[in-house]
Formats: C-alpha cells, sequence, structure tokens
C-alpha cells in the first residue's frame, strides 16, 4: 500500500472514530434522558394508581352503607 493511500485510509479511520464516538455520547445522553422521563412517568402512574385505589375503597365503603341501610328497610 502506498503512502497516499494509507494516509487517506487513516485519516477515515480517525474520522470514523470521532463520528462513532460522537454517536456513542449523543446515545449516552438519551438513554439518561430516556431513564428520567420513565421515572417521572413511573412515579406518575403510583400516583394515580394510589388514587384510583382510595376511590375504590370509598366506593366500596359507601356500596357496604348503602347496603346496609336497604336491608336495615
Amino acid at each position: 500500500m502506498d503512502h497516499e493511500t494509507r494516509a487517506y485510509l487513516d485519516d477515515m479511520r480517525l474520522q470514523l472514530d470521532r463520528r462513532f464516538e460522537a454517536v456513542e455520547s449523543r446515545v449516552g445522553e438519551l438513554n439518561g434522558e430516556v431513564r428520567r422521563h420513565f421515572g417521572v412517568l413511573v412515579e406518575h402512574s403510583r400516583h394515580e394508581t394510589q388514587i384510583i385505589a382510595e376511590m375504590v375503597g370509598a366506593n366500596t365503603e359507601a356500596i357496604a352503607d348503602l347496603r346496609q341501610r336497604l336491608d336495615a328497610r
């Protein structure tokens, strides 16, 4: 391989290495962003689930009270 071809290939390899490093860096950043966003979504879902559970509990109590009143008649 002549010197010119070797220099060209070395330059291309360095350019590719830089591009891959940039892509890896961006993927790492996106991974962090996705993890944070997912954590927020999970926390929100937990909160919503807790609200639903409380509403179901209150509904169950209201139905039980209504049944007692109807049975007392």
